[in-house]
């Protein structure tokens, strides 16, 4: 089972809003995600319809998250012990900085 944390409606009403699918586009593949009980979102990469950035974010502007590219951070390593592995893992995140240094008030 894959944990969907967007809505899939705002995902696609966001992506046609953003000029990315047509409503057709969208009604197939919403269409082919409940009849192979598959995400949308890996519907539409795997057909091909948008792009792994593109879907990235959206989701990000449907969420009102910034999207944080780590090839471009520098991950401090000493905020890594924070989240157990299995965990950045399932939920593909981690934190990348710690807000205030140890110790600092």
């Amino acid at each position: 089972m894959t944990l969907q944390i967007v809505d899939p409606n705002k995902l696609g009403q966001e992506l046609t809003r953003r000029g990315l699918l047509t409503d057709e586009q969208l009604t197939k593949a919403v269409e082919a995600s409940e009849e192979q009980k598959c995400p949308i979102s890996e519907i539409l990469l795997s057909t091909g319809l948008v792009s792994a950035e593109d879907l990235l974010t959206t989701k990000g502007i449907v969420l009102n998250l910034p999207v944080v590219r780590l090839v471009e951070q520098n991950v401090d390593q000493a905020v890594l012990k924070y989240v157990p592995g299995t965990v950045a893992v399932s939920w593909q995140e981690f934190p990348g900085r710690q807000k205030c240094p140890p110790g600092a008030t």
